[in-house]
């Protein structure tokens, strides 16, 4: 894909290479992935699980992160932040499939455990990258800690945590945080958009 919208850059700046390079140089690439992995392939349609175990498939993700992110640089990228996971077990999807009563829904600790050990070793691997590419500039952003501390001490944000089902949509699991206003932390499945 990043290949693609080079191309189209070269076309967009009359074939100018070194144009390319710099516009591309200087952008800011942010990259967020591992989530939909963990859900579809490892936690709720474990086809990854026969394979690994864990810990080998936070290996093998990471691993087929650090292609891309080299394939990135090899192709001009030099500034990049890359997204840990979430709290993947608080997310409504999550909680949903493991609790009968959605009602009495709660995160998932191992689920959340996996994603905080995959972050320490994302963070490590990013720290190793950007010394072995010259001119780099690679960052690990943390969700994971604002986000949970949002669960965790809603009042601290001025904010009351709801866990239940939108009656709008009563086969949408929610997960919101009520205020002055609603605001929505997730908004249904494994919704990675937040609204404020």
């Amino acid at each position: 894909m990043f290949r693609d919208y080079v191309v189209r850059l070269k076309g967009i700046v009359g074939g100018d290479e070194e144009k390319v390079k710099k516009i591309i140089g200087s952008a800011l690439i942010v990259i967020s992935a591992g989530t939909n992995d963990f859900i579809f392939n490892f936690y709720d349609v474990p086809s990854r699980k026969l394979e690994f175990n864990i810990s080998g498939y936070q290996d093998f993700l990471l691993d087929r992160l650090q292609s891309f992110v080299k394939e990135l640089y090899d192709l001009g990228g030099r500034k990049m932040v890359i997204a840990g996971l979430p709290p993947i077990g608080c997310l409504p999807i999550q909680m949903t499939a493991k609790f009968e009563n959605p009602f009495a829904r709660i995160c998932l600790k191992d689920q959340n455990s996996d994603a905080q050990s995959y972050n320490y070793k994302l963070a490590k691997l990013l720290s190793q990258l950007q010394s072995l590419l010259p001119k780099s500039k690679i960052i690990y952003a943390d969700i994971y800690r604002p986000l949970i501390d949002m669960i965790d001490h809603p009042k601290k944000y001025g904010m009351t945590m709801v866990l239940g089902i939108p009656r709008s949509h009563p086969s949408l699991p929610l997960m919101g945080i009520r205020g002055n206003k609603e605001r929505v932390l997730w908004k249904w499945g494994i919704g990675s958009s937040i609204s404020m």
